[in-house]
């Protein structure tokens, strides 16, 4: 600028603003939060009808990452959460039931001991808001379609029926009921040398006066 003239105030000279930095490749932008809960609900929304399709009803997934179940297809009341790995070290596994309007219905795995195989736990079901599985970075869904199929584990033997808890022998066993029924039937036969002996007649010998 030009010197002002004399008796002029002093004018301010404001320093220029800082330029951003420029991107580095790679960075993540912080995400634009919606002004509305209309716009969030839209947002969810697409979110859901985008991915849907992936996890068909019956499907099964392994999760990567631990996972909110909602008790209804809209709302906010939480029922149940899973874990991405179980105590023992493996993936959790939930599996598609249906298609809501806006979540899926899902439920969690579990070993059945008698058969060795995964099935469906029914305390474990729930509605998942599919956005919250969905890699921000990636976009791309936080679960692996399920490997472990058939029987897992080695099947628990079956406990044997309740009983009286006495032992029961074999027919064979000369302690058995069959072996008993089988010696009381040979009892009963005369040719078989197991009749009984009739017994003797009691008589009096000096039953009259006279015989004395």
């Amino acid at each position: 600028d030009a010197p002002g003239l004399p008796g002029d105030p002093a004018k301010k000279v404001v320093p220029p603003g800082k330029k951003a930095p420029p991107e580095k490749p790679g960075s993540i932008k912080p995400l634009v939060k919606p002004k509305t809960m209309a716009q969030e609900s839209e947002k969810l929304l697409e979110v859901y009808m985008e991915h849907r399709e992936k996890m068909a009803p019956g499907s099964q997934w392994e999760l990567q990452t631990g996972i909110a179940l909602w008790r209804n297809d809209f709302g906010w009341e939480r029922t149940l959460y899973i874990n991405a790995k179980s105590p023992s070290g493996w993936p959790n596994i939930i599996e598609v039931l249906e298609y809501g309007a806006r979540r899926l219905k899902v439920r969690g795995m579990g070993i059945d001991r008698s058969t060795g195989t995964f099935v469906g736990q029914k305390w474990q079901m729930g509605w998942l808001e599919l956005a919250l599985l969905v890699d921000k970075d990636t976009g791309e869904l936080l679960v692996t379609p399920n490997s472990k199929t058939g029987q897992i584990i080695e099947p628990r033997p079956k406990a044997p029926p309740a009983g009286t808890g006495r032992r029961v022998l074999p027919k064979s066993h000369p302690q058995s009921k069959e072996s008993q029924k089988e010696r009381e039937g040979a009892t009963k036969d005369p040719e078989a040398g197991g009749a009984k002996p009739e017994g003797l007649e009691k008589a009096d010998v000096f039953s009259k006066s006279e015989d004395f």
